[in-house]
């Protein structure tokens, strides 16, 4: 599942606590710039803003997907970083964590 938000409005997704989600941070161009993990979305995307995140000002776009688990999410975290290699991933990129294949998404 694929979702379109604006940085500021991530205080609306609705948590499932079994659930993990990855999502993508784009530039104005569609240039990937992070791909992160967490299951509390909002919260982490909140603490780039509050943090400052190098790459936070940067993003207009953030997509996010939706897995059952963290391990499957974070085995398609591992994939994406490995295949769009975004611009201030730094984990993932030199290393092959222990995390099987990637799955896909959760459909609603």
């Amino acid at each position: 599942m694929k979702r379109t938000l604006s940085p500021i409005d991530c205080g609306e997704i609705k948590i499932r606590p079994e659930a993990a989600y990855v999502y993508i941070a784009e530039d104005v161009d569609g240039r990937v710039l992070y791909v992160g993990l967490t299951d509390d979305l909002g919260h982490r995307l909140g603490q780039h803003s509050s943090h400052h995140a190098p790459w936070y000002r940067l993003a207009c776009r953030i997509r996010w997907e939706l897995y059952p688990d963290r391990s499957a999410a974070a085995r398609a975290e591992y994939a994406y970083i490995r295949q769009l290699d975004p611009v201030h991933n730094i984990v993932h990129k030199t290393r092959i964590p222990d995390v099987g294949t990637a799955t896909f998404p959760v459909e609603d």
